[in-house]
């Protein structure tokens, strides 16, 4: 073999080129950037357009079916996925893996702006998301206090946002549960109607506060200026003596104007008081143990400010304490894997000196191998970190059989030099070819990966080949290096226990030999009995975490105050605090809305744990107090129990049709033995008032229903008209009637509007008053609507539960147009199975 030729001629050259590469890996070791996963580019858009204080059925009507129509026309959309609820619309859409995302996302942004006209008149802004790893928070923080927090978002915006959006490394930080103030115009409904104020003049003439455009230049001698008319607004005081009419009617005799912080329509609690979220994003490629240890350290120093004191900072969530765990425990296993190595080496090889120098195989190619990562931009993650934990075991192969052949020729009486160059010359080929085919079994993953889980593999297997060719090129050049430079002892006539086991197979081999037939029934009868536990494997490519945690859902049965709601919320807390030592609780964490509530109880960790996830959630569900608006239950029990969740998706038009559809298939799905907590998405719903224009009578009026619902919208949930500028930022204006002013059906009827005869209308005259349900969200697959039916299995595996499910709503006749399947998690578990045995097949 050439290569190790010239290892043998130039010893001093070859030494200094791997310790170089050692140095150099070493160095790299250092400046990888460690992640807890590789930095992915998802074939994805994330669109969000906020509209706020709306219903998801007016968001879809409105905003999501004609964004949705627009952005079906983009070829190669693989899914496109949409959910609307009161605060607007979330799309998402799916391409195939290996599209270019920038291109993409210019192509989505022109096509909402081709019909941008069409959408409401206050839709603002949308925004467009490329969905990447470094979109997940590097670390979620909640923050609490023993004073309301719900006032102070200048202060932590102040001291605890904008100090950590300094670090470097940091993209962008997020504050959650604590809104910044707005200029609130509460009208007077009394005031407007005794001085018949337009409320659609009165938004025209808000929206044009800070108006500020372009006029043209003018020439004064031999320079030129550009004219700027500017309409600009200073103070609170001038905004409420903004004269609104030609009478001098100002804003403060109709409106009360305060600067203060908008009413919450959510809230957090930790550990039974107000909590304010906070979550850190990283920059792509930033090292995130590096960037969150900077966090960490400028957050202890935030914590010694008088001004934050009484606040407590939980961490929810910090990946950099993840990855160092999770790669302290690779990094272990690795080292215990490559001990394991070096004795079973030893066991065979006998000699120390010959051990030692096989086992050179790993540190040295392993360390080579992250100076290979670096240079191709690759980050230490758990999968990295578990492509070479793969390839300990493989390193040494290489080793061993290069260095025992080398051994029998010195054996034979040849020199060191004839041996080492005879013994890599007789294995040196089938060596390479032994390593090119296990190198190429992960070639379809690192050539075209297809699916998440193949993307992922790809890290694994890409460590996996380098280790491996390094492996190839120290076992040919290094190791015979060293190897010619050991004397080895003649072979005595004594035996030991690797010339008994050698012995015997060979005595074995002969048998086999001799029988070939009943060999051969023995290795098929083998064969064929590994498919019993093949078969009853559980398949799971997407398996949860088991994580000490518990996920308590309170199914709020309707939309209450948010006072309301947190009184229940109150209850559940009060009863976990007072069992706190008994279940085991380290902290509780909920999250409340007027139709939602939830909790995550965090249990102590496996250290300080005397009980199991499952005993704990059976001791508290035993003795959970009753709420009136809401039946709480866990989401799903413990993993260990194999107890696991499955959703029938039913697709159509209609929501109303496919509500009574899921009650129906709800009740069907009940009756099967294995299946529990059967539930429907559009369970519950929220109570809804419905204005319905009469367009005859308001065209009689000079109106379009379209100008009497955007009075009603801006009356009722306010609508921003507009952004006053001021040095340290912008502040929203909202108009809206006081709250006083929309509590009951009456005052609505009463809201007048005037026609352009200047006389008032008001709006019981131009439309009927019906109560009805509405539901929270709707969800649209493939512009279809959605409705899922969720059930948890018990007894019984996915793929029963699957067949028992067919078989019964085979006999159920779905209307025309409307079809049912199984979730999203089952089709992507059966794509990525098909992926995963295609390239394997490939292999």
């Amino acid at each position: 073999m050439n290569l190790t030729h010239t290892a043998l001629r130039r010893p001093v050259t070859t030494i200094m080129i791997f310790v170089s590469l050692f140095f150099i890996g070493g160095i790299a070791a250092n400046m990888l950037p460690l992640e807890f996963l590789p930095d992915v580019d998802f074939p994805g858009l994330f669109i969000q357009i906020p509209y706020p204080n709306s219903t998801p059925k007016e968001v879809e009507e409105l905003i999501t079916r004609p964004v949705e129509e627009v952005l079906g026309t983009m070829s190669d959309i693989k899914e496109i996925n949409s959910d609307s609820d009161e605060n607007g619309v979330s799309i998402q859409i799916m391409f195939d893996w290996g599209e270019d995302i920038s291109i993409r996302a210019v192509e989505a942004r022109e096509k909402i702006e081709s019909i941008w006209h069409q959408l409401p008149p206050d839709v603002e802004r949308y925004f467009i998301f490329k969905q990447s790893a470094s979109d997940i928070p590097m670390i979620n923080l909640r923050i609490s206090s023993s004073h309301d927090l719900s006032d102070s978002y200048d202060l932590l915006d102040r001291k605890l946002k904008r100090p950590l959006e300094r670090i470097p490394g940091v993209s962008r930080v997020e504050l959650y549960g604590v809104e910044k103030r707005e200029i609130q115009v509460e009208l007077k409904a009394d005031r407007l109607l005794a001085h018949r104020v337009d409320l659609g003049g009165l938004q025209q003439a808000l929206s044009n506060i800070n108006l500020a455009v372009t006029a043209g230049k003018i020439t004064d001698g031999q320079r030129r200026y550009y004219v700027r008319p500017m309409v600009d607004f200073h103070s609170l005081q001038e905004i409420k003596n903004l004269i609104i009419n030609e009478k001098g009617l100002r804003l403060k005799d109709i409106a009360e104007v305060h600067l203060k912080s908008p009413d919450l329509d959510y809230g957090r609690h930790l550990d039974r008081n107000y909590a304010v979220g906070l979550a850190v994003y990283k920059e792509a490629g930033a090292n995130t143990v590096d960037v969150a240890r900077r966090v960490l350290e400028t957050i202890h120093q935030i914590e010694a400010n008088r001004e934050l004191e009484g606040v407590r900072l939980f961490f929810f969530d910090n990946a950099a304490e993840s990855i160092t765990s999770s790669l302290q425990e690779l990094l272990k296993s690795g080292l215990w894997g490559a001990l394991f190595a070096i004795m079973v080496l030893y066991f065979f090889l006998r000699r120390l000196s010959t051990t030692l120098i096989v086992a050179l195989a790993i540190p040295f190619s392993l360390i080579s191998t992250m100076a290979f990562m670096f240079f191709m931009k690759m980050s230490l993650n758990i999968l990295t970190m578990m492509g070479l934990m793969l390839s300990v075991g493989m390193l040494v192969d290489n080793a061993v059989v290069i260095t025992e052949s080398i051994f029998r020729h010195q054996q034979l009486g040849e020199d060191s030099t004839n041996a080492t160059i005879t013994g890599v010359k007789e294995v040196g080929l089938a060596v390479a070819a032994a390593t090119s085919t296990t190198a190429i079994v992960f070639l379809p993953f690192i050539m075209e990966p297809k699916g998440e889980i193949a993307i992922y593999m790809k890290h694994v297997s890409l460590t996996i080949v380098i280790a491996l060719a390094c492996s190839l090129l120290i076992a040919l050049t290094l190791i015979p290096l060293l190897t010619s430079h050991v004397s080895f002892k003649k072979k005595t006539v004594k035996e030991d226990h690797v010339g008994k086991t050698f012995r015997l197979y060979k005595k074995m081999l002969k048998w086999i030999l001799d029988h070939p037939g009943l060999a051969t029934l023995i290795i098929l009868f083998i064969l064929l009995s590994s498919l019993i536990p093949i078969m009853n494997t559980k398949i799971d490519m997407f398996p949860e975490n088991d994580d000490r945690r518990l996920y308590l859902l309170y199914n709020i049965n309707g939309n209450y105050r948010l006072a309301k709601v947190e009184e229940a919320v109150d209850t559940i807390e009060e009863y976990l605090y007072a069992n706190k030592e008994r279940f085991e609780i380290e902290s509780v964490y909920s999250y409340y809305t007027p139709n939602f509530a939830s909790s995550w109880i965090i249990l102590k960790d496996d250290k300080k744990a005397k009980k199991s996830e499952f005993d704990i959630r059976k001791e508290i569900e035993e003795g959970l107090p009753q709420i009136a608006i809401g039946q709480p239950t866990f989401e799903r029990e413990s993993r260990t129990q194999t107890t696991t969740s499955l959703t029938v998706n039913l697709w159509g038009e209609s929501s109303e049709v496919l509500s009574d559809l899921s009650k129906e298939v709800a009740w069907r799905l009940s009756q099967i033995k294995g299946l529990r907590y059967v539930h429907s998405s559009l369970e519950g719903g929220d109570d809804e008032i419905h204005v319905l224009v009469d367009r005859y009578r308001a065209r009689l009026h000079n109106f379009t229903a379209e100008d009497v619902a955007q009075v009603v919208a801006a009356a009722l949930r306010g609508q921003n008209v507009h952004r006053l500028k001021t040095e340290t930022g912008e502040i929203d204006i909202k108009l809206s009637f006081r709250d006083i002013d929309r509590e009951s059906l009456e005052q609505i009827k009463h809201i007048t509007l005037y026609d352009n005869r200047g006389q008032p209308v008001e709006l019981a005259t131009l439309a009927n008053f019906q109560w009805g349900k509405g539901p929270r969200r709707i969800h649209r697959e493939n512009r279809k609507t959605t409705v899922a039916v969720t059930v948890d299995l018990e007894g019984i595996t996915v793929r029963e539960a699957q067949k028992k499910i067919t078989e019964q709503l085979a006999h159920f006749k779905f209307p025309t147009g409307y079809t049912w399947g199984f979730g999203r998690r089952v089709e992507q578990e059966e794509e990525t199975e098909k992926v995963m045995m295609t390239n394997m097949l490939l292999s």
